[in-house]
């Protein structure tokens, strides 16, 4: 009965994999329109030089509801990575160790069968 519940959760977790994309790639850039360094001079030229947000918005190439989001502290660093992880390490650790388990029960699995 276990084994059968087991080998019912490997399938639906190998079912998951084959829908996943292996590699996403991103058709926008968005998030590479300016760079940290950019954010960090705009936000100094609001603190120290006193201009408008919509002004550093201009010069500098960035939303204005980015600057006034770190100007309030209401946004933190600028993540350097684009969108969500590509690869679920927890789903992988599982998938792992379900497939070391049912090999120590003498159930095999081929690279086809993966």
């Amino acid at each position: 009965m276990l084994m059968l519940q087991l080998l019912r959760s490997f399938c639906f977790i190998m079912n998951l994999l084959v829908i996943m994309p292996r590699q996403y790639k991103r058709e926008t850039q968005k998030a590479n329109s300016y760079t940290p360094d950019d954010l960090n001079a705009a936000l100094e030229a609001i603190r120290s030089n006193g201009i408008s947000i919509k002004r550093a918005s201009v010069l500098y190439n960035i939303p204005k509801s980015t600057l006034a989001g770190h100007k309030t502290g209401r946004r933190w660093v600028k993540s350097q990575s684009l969108g969500r992880m590509t690869d679920i390490p927890i789903e992988q650790t599982i998938i792992t160790e379900s497939i070391k388990t049912m090999g120590k029960w003498g159930l095999d699995l081929s690279r086809q069968e993966i």
